[in-house]
């Protein structure tokens, strides 16, 4: 179980999120929404253990929870890198920033894996390339491929590890077209069906195959809504 606890992050001089209380499971496909600016992002990066970064991660009060453990409260720094390498699969929402241009779609995708020296399966990797129909790409350098080929680099690089079980997603479907997006969307809710948990940020106004809707605004919870349509509504 992932949960936060009257969560509250504060920048500056201004709240981004005040006292957010929430509890997700696994098996949930989670559709976080609300306008620019109401705390999507921030919270996000608090639930996958990324915090504000730097030398002062830990929110301002609250906390966040997993399986029972206080993420901020009781992982130290290093602990908690290594949950966001081996149990966290976290895509934020400007991943393509970090991929190197002149190197290929392959070699991208299978950078974080390069750099902690840590092997990955052949098959996996055969598996992904074809589940995702980018065989023509993989061998191209990933600064000549659009947007949307670029995301998948990142999407992909996600699912190489079949362990992980948690699934933290910044506007996953960012230049996407349609179609690519409802792959990826599918390919999420298994994720969920296999018992992962899977929250994502999304400005489609319809998410079908989520199964539990939450919008933020002003850093607050306003909805949380679950089953086919979101008709059945949680109590805040």
């Amino acid at each position: 179980m992932l949960a936060a606890d009257g969560l509250r992050v504060r920048i500056g001089s201004t709240n981004i999120l005040e006292s957010v209380t929430m509890k997700l499971h696994r098996g949930d496909f989670v559709a976080l929404s609300g306008v620019n600016g109401s705390g999507k992002s921030t919270l996000l990066r608090f639930l996958a253990g990324a915090g504000k970064g730097g030398r002062s991660p830990k929110p301002d009060a609250g906390r966040v929870l997993l399986n029972g453990t206080s993420v901020y409260e009781d992982l130290s720094h290093r602990q908690r890198r290594q949950l966001l390498r081996d149990v966290v699969a976290f895509l934020p929402q400007k991943a393509k920033e970090n991929m190197l241009p002149r190197e290929t779609f392959k070699y991208n995708m299978l950078l974080p894996f390069i750099i902690a020296k840590k092997a990955i399966s052949a098959t996996r990797i055969d598996e992904l390339v074809d589940a995702y129909g980018v065989g023509r790409l993989i061998s191209k350098p990933v600064g000549s491929l659009s947007g949307g080929e670029q995301q998948l680099v990142a999407l992909m690089g996600l699912e190489l590890v079949p362990e992980k079980q948690l699934f933290l997603l910044d506007e996953p479907f960012a230049a996407l077209d349609s179609e690519r997006s409802d792959m990826v969307s599918e390919r999420l809710k298994r994720l969920a069906e296999a018992g992962g948990l899977v929250v994502m940020i999304s400005h489609r106004d319809d998410e079908p195959l989520a199964t539990r809707k939450i919008v933020l605004q002003r850093g607050s919870i306003v909805s949380d809504s679950v089953g086919p349509g979101f008709h059945s509504r949680i109590d805040l």
